[in-house]
């Protein structure tokens, strides 16, 4: 064993280790020798990974963030780590202690060089070669740990001590499987081979609750939802205090939408283990997907708390407090993200719309195309883009036409035109962000569009845009293509009926436009309502009157028509004849119970019937 003694590390190192936790980072070890140990790297960074996680004192950093860390500064394994690649692991994560290590086997023996470094110096605060039989690895993981609980000056507590002196399985052949079973996730191998060496770690110990655990976690990530659950279930019969199956099952529950039942299995996990970020973290996505967007955000907050190095909580986080209204804070959420994983496109894309929503449309640009760079199939990053060269356009239109009136007519009394005037940021708004000829901006925005379409042919928000745009440029033949390509894909866009109809009123093609008039009035009689009578080619009809007649007509021969029984509640809600719009979404709701739409409806028809 050899501790470093030289008193300017040891003066840091006391500075770092005054401090009440410790960030601590794990290196995958280096394996010198026979390529068919290579497992014992993945098996050392799980044990230090699960033991240093029960020590209160120890932050232990994401391992998936540390991993693109380290692929970011060129560290491919712990034999290129320098003390300069250690300051600068330091730098870029803000990790203060790094477990690095390299192995060799020969025959059964077992040689071990570890490190614990110092990232504020990048030396070694304590270096030591283990030689023990390769069944001894736990033992070894646990001297490296006790070892450097010391030396960073932390106690270990009754507890802590034997949480990590409990061996995760009473065979090393079992752990070996288990450790291939990771390999070849990383891999990316097929399924039957990941949950093959699981199964094997089993045979070789039918009580590796571990392995028991990752088979059904390995089920569940390929969809296996059914045995997954009867793994999870095992292990609650074996080790009913251990919170790693309830959380799985919570997990499976929300990943089917059973949004209560994965509540009550993340509480179990959290009663537990109240320390369990990833538990707050899935519990954070369920609130807000039942509308509880408080107790969401509360449980995200915490999941961050516990472990701040993970994006998806920041990004979880950021996507809350835009449904909030709080845009400045989901920009500082969904910043984070993109810091700790520099690849996290949805991060981006999410942190354009919050610059949209503030009316910064030229960072908003700069986000959506980060999206599209990292993900150039992404058909939501290239509709908001769209959209933000839309606005970015007119709001240049708007500055400009303000400015040539108020540039003539303001001069601040006393000024002399000297010193300057609030119309100096508009003159460096209007400077920094000159305006494109309108024809450049609307093609940028059908590029855009179409792009979005190419790579999700669903995707009806983009279709009706890209209509709107070709209107703009003049083109009626594009744009009604595309609004008729909307209506095929979402029937019921009551916008695109009402421009479509437009269109063909524009063409003379007055029957066409009145049966896309007659759509909306069935979708959205508001559109009418207020002006229900069309004009002389249309012989002045009264629209609204017209579609109401038909569908009571139709109710007389099919009382139980629930489309027309939508349609006439609808147009007398929309008519303010709220008692007649009872009547109909009650007996719309006797015949559809779950209809959730006519609920909230008929919810709301009640509350302003309350207050007349």
């Amino acid at each position: 064993m050899k501790i470093l003694s030289i008193f300017l590390l040891c003066a840091t190192v006391s500075a770092v280790f005054a401090q009440q936790d410790r960030v601590v980072g794990i290196i995958p070890f280096s394996n010198e020798g026979n390529g068919r140990y290579q497992w014992l790297s993945r098996g050392f960074e799980s044990l230090l990974y699960d033991n240093l996680s029960e020590i209160p004192n120890i932050m232990v950093f994401e391992r998936e963030t540390l991993k693109r860390v380290l692929k970011q500064l060129d560290v491919t394994s712990a034999r290129v780590v320098t003390p300069k690649k250690a300051f600068s692991i330091g730098k870029a994560s803000g990790i203060e202690v790094l477990f690095i290590g390299d192995y060799r086997v020969n025959g059964n023996d077992l040689t071990v060089n570890f490190r614990l470094v110092s990232t504020y110096t990048g030396a070694a605060i304590y270096t030591h070669t283990y030689k023990k039989p390769l069944n001894q690895v736990f033992d070894i993981t646990k001297e490296m740990i006790k070892t450097s609980l010391s030396v960073m000056q932390l106690p270990l507590s009754g507890k802590a001590e034997a949480a990590i002196s409990r061996k995760p399985t009473s065979s090393v052949k079992a752990f070996e499987s288990f450790c291939k079973a990771y390999v070849e996730l990383d891999r990316e191998s097929p399924m039957e081979v990941i949950a093959g060496y699981f199964q094997r770690a089993l045979q070789q110990d039918p009580n590796y609750w571990e392995a028991r655990y990752n088979l059904g976690v390995i089920y569940y990530n390929f969809r296996l939802y059914q045995k997954a659950m009867e793994q999870f279930n095992t292990v609650i019969k074996q080790y009913p205090e251990n919170y790693n199956p309830y959380y799985g099952k919570g997990v499976i529950y929300y990943l089917k939408r059973d949004y209560p039942r994965a509540l009550r299995e993340f509480k179990k996990a959290l009663r537990l283990n109240p320390e369990h970020d990833r538990s707050y973290y899935y519990s954070g996505i369920v609130y807000t997907r039942m509308d509880s967007l408080k107790k969401g955000m509360k449980a995200l907050q915490k999941s961050i708390e516990i472990n701040p190095n993970y994006a998806p909580a920041y990004f979880q986080l950021g996507l809350s407090e835009m449904r909030r209204g709080w845009f400045k804070q989901a920009i500082q959420s969904l910043t984070k993200a993109t810091r700790l994983n520099n690849e996290f496109y949805q991060a981006n894309n999410a942190l354009g719309e919050a610059y949209y929503a503030l009316n910064l449309f030229e960072e908003a640009i700069i986000e959506f195309n980060k999206a599209i760079k990292l993900k150039p199939n992404y058909a939501t990053a290239y509709f908001n883009l769209g959209n933000a060269i839309y606005k970015k356009g007119a709001l240049e239109e708007i500055v400009d036409a303000f400015w040539s009136l108020i540039e003539v007519q303001y001069q601040p009394e006393g000024t002399n035109g000297i010193h300057p005037t609030p119309i100096d940021d508009l003159k460096k708004l209007r400077k920094k962000s000159h305006i494109e000829d309108a024809s450049q901006i609307l093609r940028k925005m059908v590029r855009a569009y179409r792009t979005a379409l190419k790579y999700d042919k669903r995707f009806y928000e983009a279709s009706y845009n890209l209509a709107l745009a070709y209107e703009h440029l003049n083109k009626p033949d594009s744009a009604q293509y595309f609004y008729k390509v909307a209506i095929s894909q979402k029937n019921d866009l009551a916008q695109a009926h009402m421009r479509l109809g437009k269109l063909y009123e524009k063409k003379k093609q007055y029957d066409l436009a009145l049966k896309e008039f007659r759509s909306v009035v069935k979708i959205e009689p508001d559109y009418f309502t207020s002006n229900p009578r069309l004009g002389e080619p249309y012989r002045y009809i009264n629209i609204v009157d017209e579609v109401l007649k038909e569908q009571l007509s139709i109710l007389k021969t099919d009382p139980r028509n629930s489309k027309a029984l939508e349609i006439v509640g609808k147009i007398y809600l929309s008519m303010g004849r709220l008692g007649q719009a009872e009547q109909y979404y009650t007996q719309l709701l006797e015949l559809k119970p779950n209809d959730y739409l006519a609920k909230r409806k008929l919810h709301e028809i009640r509350r302003r019937l309350r207050k007349m």
